[in-house]
């Protein structure tokens, strides 16, 4: 489970999180500059909301690490009872256990049901968050800039210009729910992968007798 389902989470974390992570942060910082040169006013108003996303994003990154944590922790057993069920298959057979084995499985699977509904609801959770708040940046910069349009401070052009740039940046902060998860798996799943790596087990050398010490 560790060198399929948790490698892959981690194979996700330094690929796909890192490249829109660059990429938002790259085109976050371009509309503000252009947004800025149209009028200072409608830049601090439309992405000023954009700056409680981090503290946003804190909040969910807690909730997320701890159900993304016992996700994983219950797919791992479901894996392993699944594997050791099916590789003494003959011996449950022969002590009539299949009954408790069937009980038994049912049990771990639904532990993981109830577990990934959790992770499903915190991850459905902080998309429309971030959607609104970005949401909102849009709509207040409306309702200032047409205001400036009024008293003439800026043209109706430079109006739609920070519209556009404000929707077309507004994507980006949405996807950030979605990078927010992908990085708590992935942190997740690479602690469960540096357990096995750092663990250490004592064995008695039955030639010496000695209890030495080797790591995985």
């Amino acid at each position: 489970s560790r060198a399929t389902n948790d490698l892959d989470r981690v194979r996700e974390l330094l690929g796909p999180s890192l490249l829109h992570s660059f990429r938002m942060a790259l085109l976050f910082i371009y509309t503000a500059i252009l947004i800025y040169s149209i009028h200072p006013l409608l830049a601090f108003v439309g992405l000023g909301l954009s700056l409680l996303l981090p503290f946003l994003s804190l909040r969910f990154l807690k909730i997320l690490y701890r159900v993304f944590s016992i996700n994983q922790k219950y797919l791992a057993d479901l894996n392993n009872f699944v594997q050791e069920s099916f590789t003494n298959i003959s011996v449950i057979k022969s002590f009539g256990k299949k009954d408790y084995f069937i009980k038994k499985m049912e049990e771990n699977s639904n532990e993981f049901k109830e577990s990934s509904k959790k992770v499903t609801w915190t991850t459905s959770l902080i998309w429309p968050t971030v959607g609104l708040v970005s949401g909102l940046g849009v709509c207040i910069s409306i309702g200032v800039g047409t205001y400036l349009v009024i008293i003439d401070e800026i043209t109706i052009g430079g109006l739609s210009a920070v519209v556009l740039y404000l929707v077309r940046v507004h994507f980006p902060l949405v996807g950030l729910g979605w990078v927010m998860s992908i990085i708590q798996r992935g942190r997740a799943s690479l602690n469960r992968i540096m357990e096995v790596s750092e663990s250490a087990d004592e064995f008695i050398d039955p030639a010496t007798q000695i209890v030495t010490e080797s790591h995985l």
